[in-house]
């Protein structure tokens, strides 16, 4: 396939609407998408206390506002149930076993980018790998908050070596 766009989850609320973050990074593929109508995607994001407590994946959530803004379901390669970022890389990493890929992007946050470039690079070391990045729409607090916890996860997953996991 020419390209493939991993769009990463974020949350949602208990009646299923997406968080501006989660919207953002889907809005951000879809405007990338527009040009390369030949790229297919896969979504990611499962079940979690703290960012998808409904019954259905949070994924799919992601897949329904795509197609409300005009993204064919035939685009949509699949959804990869994760809890995590690791997840999203690992399990996608699996999902895309022996698939040919001539481009690999990830939509994800500014906040979010240098976390998930260090994880996806590092499961997908294969592969070159392009960020789409987006900037949501949150408060100047929220911001601050999302950056000190990316931070601190950054820090914690070099300390504890945690993606030795996946070599």
């Amino acid at each position: 396939m020419p390209g493939l766009i991993i769009v990463l989850g974020s949350t949602n609320t208990k009646q299923g609407v997406l968080s501006p973050i989660s919207k953002a990074r889907a809005a951000k593929a879809y405007e990338f998408w527009l040009s390369h109508p030949s790229f297919k995607f896969l979504l990611t994001g499962g079940f979690g206390a703290r960012f998808n407590q409904t019954d259905k994946p949070h994924g799919a959530y992601v897949k329904d506002y795509l197609m409300s803004l005009g993204l064919p379901p035939s685009a949509i390669l699949g959804i990869v149930e994760s809890f995590n970022t690791i997840e999203d890389a690992f399990l996608s990493s699996i999902a895309l076993e022996g698939i040919e890929i001539d481009r690999l992007f990830i939509a994800t946050s500014d906040f979010h980018v240098r976390r998930a470039r260090l994880i996806f690079e590092h499961v997908f070391r294969n592969r070159t790998i392009e960020f789409l990045i987006s900037t949501p729409s949150v408060t100047v607090a929220q911001k601050k908050r999302l950056e000190v916890h990316e931070r601190k996860s950054i820090e914690r997953l070099l300390k504890a070596e945690r993606l030795r996991v996946f070599d």
